[in-house]
C-alpha cells in the first residue's frame, strides 16, 4: 500500500492506493502458441487486464485499488532464446501499457480528492473510464506500444491488453 501524493497549488493531495497482480499460466513453444494461449486463457480473451476502483467516504477519504492480471509463461526456460527475448520485450511493453490504465484510476482519485468530493464523484470516474477506452483505441490495445510477439514467418501477433475500469461505490 502506498500513499500517493500529488501537488496542487494550495495543498498536497494524498490518497491511499493498493495494487495486486494476478497471474494466469500459459504454455507454448512458438509465438503463435503463446498468442493462442493468452487469447484462450487470458482474462476476457485479452492478454492482460487492468481494473481500477476508486472509493470515497462521506468525509472524502479517497482510495484506489488497482488489479492487474498478467500472463505467466510456465515453460519459458525450454523455449528458444529468440522467443524468450521477444517475450521479454512484449511483457515489458505489456506492463507499460497496463500501468497506463492504472494511471487513469490514480488520476480519477486525485481529481475526486482535489474537488473535496464536490458534485458527483461518479462523473469523474465515468470521465476516466472514457479516457481508458480511448487509450486502448489509440494504442490498439498496446500493439502501437510494442505489445506483440513476432512468429517465425515474421508476422506479428498483438491482441494485447484491455482494461476494465469500474465506477466507484461511495
Amino acid at each position: 500500500m502506498c500513499l500517493c501524493a500529488l501537488l496542487a497549488p494550495d495543498r498536497a493531495l494524498a490518497f491511499s492506493s493498493t495494487s495486486r497482480t494476478h497471474f494466469y499460466d500459459i504454455t507454448g513453444n512458438t509465438a503463435g502458441e503463446l498468442s493462442d494461449a493468452m487469447e484462450r486463457d487470458g482474462p476476457h480473451g485479452y492478454w492482460a487486464y487492468t481494473t481500477w476502483r476508486v472509493h470515497w467516504s462521506g468525509s472524502c477519504k479517497v482510495s484506489v485499488r488497482i488489479d492487474y492480471t498478467m500472463p505467466h509463461w510456465r515453460d519459458r526456460d525450454a523455449a528458444p532464446a529468440a522467443l524468450r527475448e521477444a517475450w521479454d520485450r512484449m511483457l515489458k511493453n505489456l506492463w507499460r501499457h497496463e500501468k497506463g490504465h492504472a494511471q487513469h484510476g490514480l488520476k480519477a482519485a486525485a481529481e475526486i480528492e482535489a474537488s473535496h468530493c464536490a458534485g458527483d464523484p461518479h462523473d469523474v470516474t465515468d470521465k476516466w473510464i472514457g479516457v481508458d477506452k480511448a487509450y486502448d483505441e489509440e494504442t490498439d490495445h498496446g500493439a502501437r506500444q510494442g505489445v506483440r510477439l513476432p512468429d517465425t514467418s515474421g508476422e506479428a501477433s498483438s491482441p494485447a491488453g484491455e482494461s476494465a475500469s469500474r465506477p466507484a461505490q461511495p
